[in-house]
């Protein structure tokens, strides 16, 4: 079996381990940048509540939200309704598990080049965690009250659609996303891309300044 790949395997079961432990004190943490986001996505409502909670041992967020205005749901629903919706906390994690199972496998030439890009991948998942949780929650509700609506017609709203997109696998797709960032940002000579554009771009080189020998001589 190659180095890589039993590289990648050890570095996925480390952090599929990790991420099952610390899913919960990751999603606290992240909390007030949900919430921000949550704040965007659902202008019509006031967040409640937006906590990590552990009813039968697995962790998940919680999200509770008052509209803050009459909404029509098929009828006139007057302001002061509650609302909920959850997912798992292990969710916060998918993302990351992917970037960093990718960057580890990735070949690289250098320890430092390998720390700068998963310190350069956590960057990118911290700025995509608007795009996962948070619109998974927001998505709920909303697909909540257009399914209670019998007037409602057309395509799904947005924040629908991308939970459904978020919840067919695009958490995976972020996760590559955050790693193909580190290793286009923080550029490394040993992966095979590099060095074959390397070698192609010495070659060049040699081609112009080598002497043409197809040129007739002159008489």
């Amino acid at each position: 079996m190659k180095p890589v790949l039993i590289r990648g395997i050890c570095a996925l079961v480390v952090l599929l381990s990790a991420g099952y432990w610390s899913a919960g004190t990751v999603a606290a943490h992240l909390l007030p940048l949900m919430q921000f986001s949550i704040h965007l996505l659902l202008p019509d409502f006031d967040v409640v509540h937006l906590g990590v909670e552990q009813p039968a041992g697995e962790a998940f967020v919680v999200l509770t939200v008052e509209n803050v205005r009459p909404l029509f749901v098929g009828r006139f629903m007057p302001a002061g309704n509650l609302f909920d919706s959850s997912t798992l906390a292990a969710h916060v994690m998918l993302p990351a598990i992917v970037c960093f199972t990718l960057l580890v496998t990735w070949p690289v030439k250098t320890a430092s080049i390998l720390m700068a890009r998963l310190l350069c991948g956590l960057a990118v998942l911290i700025l995509e965690i608007p795009l996962d949780v948070p619109v998974v929650l927001s998505g709920a509700i909303v697909d909540f009250l257009t399914a209670a609506n019998p007037y409602a017609s057309g395509a799904p709203p947005a924040v629908v659609l991308a939970m459904n997109v978020l919840n067919g696998g695009g958490r995976l797709l972020l996760g590559v996303v955050a790693a193909a960032s580190a290793v286009v940002l923080v550029h490394g000579d040993s992966s095979p891309v590099a060095k074959d554009s390397s070698n192609l771009h010495e070659s060049f080189k040699k081609t112009r300044h080598s002497p043409d020998r197809s040129r007739p001589s002159q008489g």
